[in-house]
């Protein structure tokens, strides 16, 4: 198995080798299954802790981490608990996501939005600074997933976009960023998503392309990655039925999810595309494996199907009882074991873990400073586009435009966020002299619009688990189900602006203007609010098509 380690993307050296292997034959079965879990940790979870001492689990993932400071200490505490260093993990994807663990940044459709690879190159530069300074070595990103069915809710806004040439492009510049300066990476969402449009965190989703169709687009998503170095590939809850039925699998066995199936993980991405990484699951709390069968059943399967290592866990002492009774009956076989903590261990010794660490309380000042969040606002100021505005509306006219009223829907974050990611403009255009009216449903008029010289709509709806669909639910921002039949754009100016969800001329294709910035940051709101009044150029490109393949969306 030595030859693992010595292909890419390890390619370690004989030292590393070396202690791979010692630390391999020392550890117990017990010791092994450990390993090969990654726990989640949020902030004030004391108990993560203790489980990552009494298991010396091998991985942990901080997860809504706001203060980079309490960040680091979760993070020493973990490291000095563990007699193998842990791998540290999070989840670059940007936005609301990623929150505030690094400087704020656009979610991945935003960047793509910007056009520059230079400054997102140099953005990935800061972040991966900034996640050194936490101590975290490994990020769950770029995803590879492609929007294609527009009404998906978790796709969205954190996929690149629709132009798998884009996609590719840009997740291999976030690769070898990242990697050239210490951070694992992770192509996700294995073997492929975008083409069902629902969560896999609440359903098994279902890549429904043929073989054929998926070698046309996929495939050389994934062999892009592998031959930027990936280190990582994140194996989901996604089946890929027409794969399965040539490999001989017929009845529900066609949409076995990818993260317990031996012939997606095995045959075609191990020997077809020839990953020699280490395989992670999806986060194992999700809908889309507990809808296969009991935890206890499918469990050991992760591992033996090709999984290296568990994303999450409910009750580690479960778990663990769980994989070691499968491994004493067999079901989980020893030579996986071995195999997948080969691996693990070999990300450890590439990440340099295993190495005398620099001292707890490293500068984690980076964060939030004044050099990365110049190249972050450049990097939002070029991300928000205007994909429609047939009456010539934007930028503002100052002379006719005073009085505005602004319908929002806000963000809703499952695992928080907090005001940075809720709409200001309305603050920030009365800062500007206009006087702004915030509709109220529950008290308000609809005809208080015949009052206002212009008319707002702001969504921040990014892509998110557990939202099942993103739409303009009409009743509710109008008041009632008689205004929410009316439409007011015939009578006044209006705009609509997404923080997110890029997709709304599916429900409204005849409003006049559209504005899609992405992500919900202070930075690209106030880089709309400058654009809006003329103090700059709407000079992103949309990566998707937001018209929804409408035509009459585009009058």
């Amino acid at each position: 198995m030595k030859d693992i380690l010595r292909q890419a993307p390890f390619d370690l050296d004989e030292e590393q080798i070396a202690w791979v292997c010692d630390t391999l034959d020392g550890l117990t079965r017990r010791q092994k299954v450990g390993q090969l879990i990654n726990l989640q940790v949020l902030p004030g979870d004391d108990h993560a802790i203790e489980l990552i001492e009494r298991h010396q689990l091998g991985a942990f993932t901080v997860i809504n981490f706001s203060d980079p400071q309490a960040c680091r200490r979760v993070v020493d505490a973990a490291r000095e608990a563990c007699r193998i260093a842990p791998l540290v993990c999070a989840d670059l994807e940007g936005g609301v996501t990623s929150g505030h663990l690094t400087t704020i940044f656009p979610n991945q459709l935003g960047c793509a939005a910007a056009g520059c690879l230079d400054t997102y190159g140099e953005a990935l530069r800061m972040l991966s600074a900034e996640l050194t300074s936490l101590g975290v070595n490994w990020t769950f990103s770029p995803v590879l997933d492609v929007n294609q069915k527009f009404q998906s809710a978790i796709v969205g806004t954190r996929s690149y976009g629709s132009d798998p040439a884009l996609i590719g492009e840009l997740a291999q510049l976030h690769i070898e960023v990242f990697q050239r300066h210490g951070i694992a990476t992770t192509a996700k969402h294995w073997p492929g998503e975008g083409f069902d449009d629902r969560d896999q965190h609440l359903v098994t989703t279902i890549n429904p392309m043929t073989v054929e169709e998926w070698t046309a687009v996929f495939a050389p998503l994934y062999a892009r990655a592998i031959a930027a170095g990936v280190l990582s590939v994140m194996s989901a809850h996604i089946a890929f039925p027409d794969y399965l039925r040539r490999a001989g699998m017929d009845t529900i066995e066609l949409y076995r999810p990818a993260s317990i199936s031996r012939q997606l993980n095995q045959s075609l991405l191990r020997e077809q595309l020839k990953f020699n990484g280490l395989i992670v699951s999806d986060a194992t709390l999700m809908g889309g494996l507990e809808s296969w069968g009991s935890r206890r059943q499918w469990l050991p399967e992760v591992i033996e199907n090709g999984c290296d290592m568990i994303l999450f866990s409910p009750s580690v002492d479960t778990d663990i009882e769980t994989l070691l009774d499968a491994a004493e009956t067999g079901v989980l076989s020893q030579k996986r074991i071995d195999e997948a903590l080969m691996r693990v261990l070999g990300l450890k010794a590439r990440m340099n873990v295993h190495r005398p660490r620099q001292e707890a309380g490293a500068d984690t000042s980076l964060i939030g400073s004044p050099a990365h969040k110049a190249v972050m606002a450049r990097l939002s100021d070029l991300s928000p586009t205007l994909v429609k505005d047939v009456h010539g509306t934007v930028p503002l006219d100052r002379q006719k435009i005073r009085k505005i009223l602004m319908f929002k829907e806000e963000n809703v974050h499952p695992l928080g966020g907090d005001e940075s990611f809720r709409i200001q403009l309305d603050r920030h255009l009365a800062a500007e002299g206009f006087e702004v009216h915030v509709f109220d449903p529950q008290t308000d008029d609809l005809g208080v619009r015949l009052e206002h010289d212009l008319i707002l709509y702001v969504f921040a709806q990014e892509s998110q688990l557990m939202k099942s669909r993103l739409y303009i639910d009409w009743v509710r921002l109008h008041g009632g189900t008689m205004p929410g039949m009316s439409r007011v754009w015939w009578d006044t100016p209006t705009v609509f602006i997404s923080f997110g969800h890029p997709y709304y001329l599916y429900d409204a294709p005849r409003v006049p203007c559209l504005i899609n910035a992405y992500t919900p940051t202070p930075d690209i709101q106030r880089a709309v609010v400058d654009k809006l009044l003329g103090r700059g150029r709407f000079t992103g490109k949309s990566p998707v098509d937001a018209f929804c393949g409408l035509a009459d969306a585009h009058f």
